[in-house]
């Protein structure tokens, strides 16, 4: 009966699995998600705007039209960096550990403070030709939406699927073998799928540190962490078929051996 029960939690223990590999959201969560994107959008499309009004300017105009547009495009990001920075620590990152949270926020800091300082220059300037300089630096330096954000995004998900690895599914294994079921096969590919967990957490602090610039490189590396989450998402489907099954073989032998002849 105790080991029977023993299993019972491992199914409990799993069942959440699939679930947490798929990265969902709580109503909530969604919502501010929601929320967001349509603010990012609208965002977007007033600079987009402005960038058509300097165009259309009178050469008089030109100055002040381009101002707004490289200010419009400050506030999208700023915006964006805030945003993002208030959900470090709740949805996706909610069980990240604390110097990790702290890391990401603080690379956020970091290029919210370039933009504060780009728009106190921009501000400042007094032609058109530095202006351009100015906002040439404020699309460049900043690659929020290309590198900043996917990358702390994919910096979280790598850490959740970690702590489920050490976590539930460490647990759930434990509770196969004090049955005295064979789970080396599900070990090793936990093995796997944490060590390239690892590997693609470690990429994206990687683009974190310089979101700024090397757009090939950075490119390149989250076009690597994506791959390797990919893979410990299948690894962690594999391994809550492989507790299924195990557990199902348990059950069915121990059913069997009580089968009176």
């Amino acid at each position: 009966m105790i080991r029977l029960f023993s299993l019972f939690l491992v199914l409990a223990l799993v069942g959440p699995v699939s679930a947490i590999a798929q990265e969902p959201d709580d109503t909530a969560g969604t919502t501010v998600k929601q929320s967001v994107r349509q603010l990012v959008k609208a965002k977007r499309e007033a600079a987009k705007t402005a960038l058509d009004e300097y165009k259309n300017a009178r050469e008089d105009q030109k100055l002040a039209k381009l101002k707004s547009y490289g200010l419009r495009l400050i506030e999208h990001r700023l915006d964006a960096i805030q945003r993002q920075s208030s959900l470090v620590g709740r949805s996706k990152c909610k069980n990240i550990e604390a110097e990790i949270q702290a890391a990401i926020k603080t690379r956020l800091g970091g290029i919210e403070a370039t933009l504060n300082a780009q728009k106190t220059t921009l501000n400042a300037a007094t032609t058109v030709d530095e202006a351009k300089t100015i906002v040439q630096g404020i699309i460049k330096d900043n690659r929020v939406f290309i590198f900043l954000l996917p990358a702390s995004n994919g910096a979280c998900l790598a850490q959740r699927l970690i702590a489920l690895l050490d976590g539930r599914l460490t647990e759930a294994v434990k509770k196969l073998q004090a049955v005295g079921l064979d789970t080396t096969a599900i070990e090793s590919k936990m093995l796997t799928a944490k060590t390239d967990a690892k590997a693609a957490y470690e990429l994206y602090i990687e683009v974190l540190k310089k979101s700024g610039n090397n757009d090939e490189a950075n490119k390149t590396k989250l076009a690597q962490a994506k791959t390797l989450l990919q893979k410990v998402r299948k690894a962690l489907g594999d391994i809550k078929s492989d507790i299924g099954n195990l557990t199902g073989e348990y059950r069915q032998k121990t059913s069997d051996s009580n089968i009176t002849p």
